[in-house]
């Protein structure tokens, strides 16, 4: 391989990762509506539904056809400015970090990269922490110079995850409800 050949693709890697720090940095401090500015209008967000297959299947874990979570633009929105505006269930707020590591870029169109990365989320409030471990997929759209999120999956390492904490939780986190007192991320 050239260099002429490495350029674009160390440009592509340096892109999708600064844009997906900065997405984990605005969501740990809190800054939801500035979060809200990384969206593309058209983003599908999912959590798809795993299931324990056998070795030979594995490919199979994750469903396509059912999910913890369903989200667009619209109630994304709604969310982050119900949250933003202060409300009671996040006083104190809670601390939150989110860790990212192997990341993979590729180029699926040319105003399109394929990012897959790993996470580890750090959940605390009062005397609770969670932890919990995904990996995503992401679709970064270009325009005009600039990415913005289009699709995202984050696929539970777990089944799920017990947590004695509120709706709120899973609201301000992006995070989903699943019964009970679990959650999915």
């Amino acid at each position: 391989m050239s260099g002429d050949d490495l350029a674009p693709r160390i440009r592509d890697q340096f892109s999708a990762e600064r844009f997906l720090f900065q997405e984990a940095e605005l969501l740990d401090d809190f800054k939801l509506l500035e979060w809200l500015l990384l969206l593309d209008r058209q983003i599908d967000y999912r959590i798809p539904v795993r299931s324990t297959r056998p070795q030979d299947e594995l490919d199979k874990s994750f469903s396509a056809t059912t999910f913890h979570m369903i989200e667009h633009f619209g109630s994304l929105e709604a969310r982050m400015k119900r949250f933003g505006a202060g409300g009671w269930s996040e006083f104190p707020p809670s601390r939150t970090r989110r860790n990212l590591s192997n990341i993979r870029v590729g180029r699926s169109a040319a105003d399109r990269l394929s990012v897959k990365s790993n996470l580890l989320y750090f959940w605390a409030r009062d005397e609770q922490n969670v932890i919990v471990s995904a990996e995503r997929h992401d679709e970064l759209r270009e325009t005009d110079g600039t990415l913005n999120w289009r699709a995202a999956s984050f696929c539970l390492t777990t089944r799920l995850c017990r947590c004695p904490i509120s709706r709120s939780f899973f609201d301000r986190c992006q995070l989903s409800p699943h019964s009970g007192n679990s959650f999915t991320v």
